[in-house]
C-alpha cells in the first residue's frame, strides 16, 4: 500500500481488484451476513418495545400513518415513521417492517464505515474495522429496536463520506453535493438533532470545491428530502417542525430529568427558567462534554469490559485520541476533518442539553472509531497497518467480551413478569379495569378499555418524606385518569419497584402482589361497601350474602358482586342482583367446598374503578 505524504489526498482508488477485490467482496458478505442475523434475532427475540429509543413508539406513529392518521404530536419527525409505513406492506406487521428497516440501515451503517476506511487504509484493516464496530453491542442492538438511531446515524455517516469525496469534475461534484445534501436533509426529518450536521456540511462542500454551487445545489436537495415530513406535517397541523425538544435541557437541569414535576408547569414558566440559567447549564453540561471525551467515549468502545481493568480505559483513549489526530493532520486537505467536527457537534450538544445516553450518541462513536482506524491505517513496508489491526483486534475482542452480558440485558428489558401480571388483572376484572404501570408500552401490549404508563419519578433515599412523594405522585395519576390498580417492575422502575414493596400503605391501598419482579398495589374507590353473610359458620340450609353500597350512586356501577376466596386457591366470583334498596344472592348448601373462605364485596363502575371493601370470613363444614 502506498504511503501517502503529509497534507495530500489519497489516490483515487479506480476499484478493488486483486487482495484488494477478495477484502472487498468478503467484507460486503459478513455485511450482509450481520444484518440478516440482526434482523433474524430481532424477529425471534425482540418480542415486544422496549425502554430504549422505542419509548418513543415509532411503530404506532407509523400505525396511524398506514392507516391515514396523523398524530397530534409535535415531537417526533416523521421520516422513519413514513419509512417503516411503507415497507409495512411487504411485512406481517408495522414491528417487523420497523425491525427490517432498522436491520438494512445497521447494514448502511457498516458499509459507510468500510467506505471510510478503504479511503485510508489497507483493506484488511477496512475489513477488520467493520467487524470490530459491528460487534459492539451499542451498533448491534439498534440495529434489532425500531427506533431512528440506527437509521440517523447510517444517514449522516454517508453524507460526510460523500461530501469527503465530493471531488472530481464538476458535474459529479454537483451530483454528489445533491446527494449529500438529500442524506442530510432526510437525517433533519428522523432526528431533530441531526440538523447541526446540515450546515457543517454545507460549509465542507463550499470550502472543499471553493465556491457556492455546491452549498447551494446541497441545500436544494435537502429541502426535497424534507418535504414528505413538511407536507404530511403541515397538511395536519398547519406546522412543519414545530416541536418542544428545547425543553430537554430545562428537565435535565432543573428538575433532575423528573418529567412529572415539569409538566406541572406552563411552557411560559419553562422558557423563563431557561432564560435565567442557560449560562450555569452552558457550563455544567461543558464539564459533561469533557468527562464524556475522556471516559465515557472509551468506555463506549469497550461496553461492559472496560470496568474489568481501569487502565484499558486509557489505552483505548490514547488509540483513539492518535489516531483522529494523525488522520485529520495527514489527510486534512481530503477533509476528513469535517467527520470529525460533526461528531464533535453532535456530542456536545447532547451531553450539554440531554444526556449522553449511548444511542443517541451512535454516530459519534462510530465516527471516532473509523477515524482512529483510519489514522493508524499507516502501512509498513510490507503493506500492512499492523497499529491499526491491532487496534481493531482488541475492540472487536472486547465487544465479543461484552456481547453475553448485553444480550442478557436486552432480554430482561422486555418486561414479561410485568406485562403478564397487569394482563392477569384485565383477565380477572374485565375489560373495563384501567390499569397504569411503569412498562412504557403497557397501552400497546393490553387489550383492555383503559391503560395508562407511569411516569413518576421517586427521590432517592427512604423514609417518610420520600414515601410521601411516592404516593403524591401515584394519587396525581388517579385525578387525571380513573386507575384503580398499579402494576410497578423491578425491571422497568427499580426505584418505584422498591417503594412499593416497603412503604407503609395509605388508607384505602391494598399491596395485592408482591414478589422477586413484580409490585401490584390497588386503590379502593370511594363508595363504602358493607357485606352481610349469614351464617357465617355453614353447615346446612342457605347461605345468604347481602350487599350495600354507601357514599356513591349505585346507578354508576356495572358489576356489584362478591369475591369468593377459597382453600386452594380457589376463587369464584358472583354477581348480586338488586334486592329492597341493596343486593343479595341466596347460596343453597353444596355450592361452596368446605373449609375456610373469604367474601370480598367487590363493585365496577363505568369508568373501570374497581373497588374492594372489608372481607367477611365464612367457614363451611359438615
Amino acid at each position: 500500500m502506498a504511503i501517502p505524504t503529509p497534507n495530500a489526498a489519497p489516490p483515487a482508488r479506480p476499484g478493488p481488484h486483486g487482495r484488494a477485490a477478495v477484502w472487498h467482496r468478503a467484507t460486503v458478505a459478513a455485511i450482509a451476513v450481520l444484518a440478516l442475523a440482526v434482523f433474524t434475532l430481532g424477529v425471534l427475540y425482540h418480542s415486544r418495545l422496549t425502554r430504549s429509543g422505542e419509548y418513543d413508539d415509532y411503530v404506532g406513529i407509523a400505525e396511524a400513518l398506514r392507516a391515514g392518521h396523523v398524530r397530534a404530536d409535535h415531537f417526533h419527525p416523521l421520516l422513519y415513521p413514513l419509512v417503516v409505513a411503507a415497507v409495512s406492506w411487504l411485512t406481517p406487521t408495522v414491528f417487523c417492517a420497523g425491525k427490517l428497516v432498522s436491520a438494512a440501515a445497521f447494514a448502511a451503517l457498516l458499509l459507510g464505515v468500510h467506505r471510510l476506511l478503504r479511503r485510508y487504509a489497507d483493506p484488511a484493516v477496512a475489513g477488520a474495522g467493520v467487524v470490530a464496530v459491528a460487534l459492539g453491542p451499542g451498533v448491534w442492538l439498534e440495529g434489532m429496536r425500531v427506533a431512528t438511531d440506527m437509521f440517523g446515524a447510517a444517514l449522516v455517516l454517508w453524507a460526510y463520506v460523500l461530501a469527503i469525496e465530493s471531488h472530481g469534475s464538476a458535474a459529479r461534484a454537483r451530483w454528489r453535493a445533491a446527494l449529500v445534501g438529500l442524506l442530510a436533509g432526510a437525517a433533519v426529518t428522523t432526528r431533530y438533532n441531526l440538523g447541526l450536521h446540515l450546515p457543517v456540511l454545507v460549509v465542507a462542500l463550499g470550502i472543499r470545491q471553493r465556491g457556492l454551487i455546491a452549498p447551494l445545489v446541497a441545500v436544494g436537495s435537502a429541502a426535497v428530502a424534507m418535504l414528505p415530513h413538511a407536507l404530511v406535517r403541515y397538511t395536519a397541523h398547519g406546522a412543519v417542525f414545530a416541536n418542544d425538544n428545547w425543553q430537554n435541557i430545562v428537565l435535565r437541569h432543573a428538575f433532575g430529568r423528573d418529567m412529572e414535576r415539569m409538566r406541572q408547569l406552563s411552557e411560559a414558566e419553562l422558557a423563563a427558567l431557561l432564560a435565567e440559567h442557560w449560562p450555569a447549564w452552558l457550563w455544567r453540561g461543558l464539564g459533561d462534554f469533557l468527562r464524556w471525551l475522556v471516559d465515557g467515549l472509551p468506555r463506549l468502545q469497550l461496553d461492559r469490559a472496560a470496568m474489568a481493568w481501569p487502565p484499558l480505559v486509557w489505552v483505548v483513549l490514547a488509540f483513539i485520541a492518535s489516531g483522529v489526530v494523525a488522520v485529520v493532520i495527514r489527510y486534512r486537505r481530503d477533509g476528513v476533518g469535517w467527520l470529525l467536527l460533526g461528531a464533535m457537534a453532535q456530542a456536545l450538544v447532547v451531553t450539554v442539553t440531554f444526556d449522553d445516553e449511548p444511542r443517541i450518541l451512535l454516530f459519534s462513536t462510530v465516527a471516532f472509531a473509523g477515524l482512529a482506524l483510519a489514522g493508524l491505517a499507516r502501512g509498513s513496508a510490507t503493506g500492512v497497518a499492523w497499529p491499526a489491526l491491532f487496534a481493531a483486534a482488541v475492540i472487536a475482542l472486547q465487544h465479543a467480551n461484552a456481547i453475553p452480558g448485553s444480550w442478557r440485558a436486552f432480554l430482561a428489558a422486555h418486561a414479561d413478569a410485568e406485562v403478564a401480571a397487569a394482563r392477569a388483572l384485565v383477565a380477572e376484572h374485565g375489560p373495563l379495569i384501567q390499569v397504569a404501570g411503569t412498562y412504557p408500552f403497557l397501552e400497546r401490549e393490553l387489550e383492555c378499555a383503559g391503560t395508562a404508563k407511569l411516569l413518576t419519578l421517586v427521590p432517592n433515599g427512604g423514609g417518610p418524606a420520600a414515601e410521601a412523594v411516592f404516593w403524591d405522585g401515584l394519587e396525581r395519576i388517579r385525578a387525571r385518569r380513573p386507575v384503580s390498580w398499579f402494576v410497578l417492575g423491578r425491571q422497568t422502575a427499580p426505584g418505584m419497584y422498591g417503594f412499593a414493596r416497603t412503604a407503609t400503605l395509605r388508607p384505602g391501598w391494598t399491596r395485592v402482589r408482591s414478589d422477586d419482579d413484580v409490585v401490584v398495589l390497588h386503590r379502593a374507590g370511594d363508595i363504602e361497601l358493607l357485606l352481610t353473610a349469614e351464617p357465617r359458620e355453614w353447615r346446612a340450609g342457605t347461605l345468604r350474602l347481602g350487599l350495600e353500597p354507601r357514599g356513591g350512586e349505585a346507578a354508576s356501577l356495572v358489576w356489584i358482586g362478591v369475591e369468593l376466596r377459597g382453600p386452594a386457591g380457589a376463587v369464584r366470583r358472583l354477581e348480586l342482583p338488586p334486592r329492597a334498596g341493596g343486593f343479595e344472592l341466596a347460596l343453597p348448601y353444596g355450592e361452596l367446598t368446605l373449609g375456610d373462605w373469604l367474601a370480598v364485596p367487590t363493585t365496577l363502575d363505568r369508568a373501570g374503578r374497581i373497588t374492594q371493601g372489608q372481607a367477611v370470613p365464612i367457614r363451611v363444614r359438615r
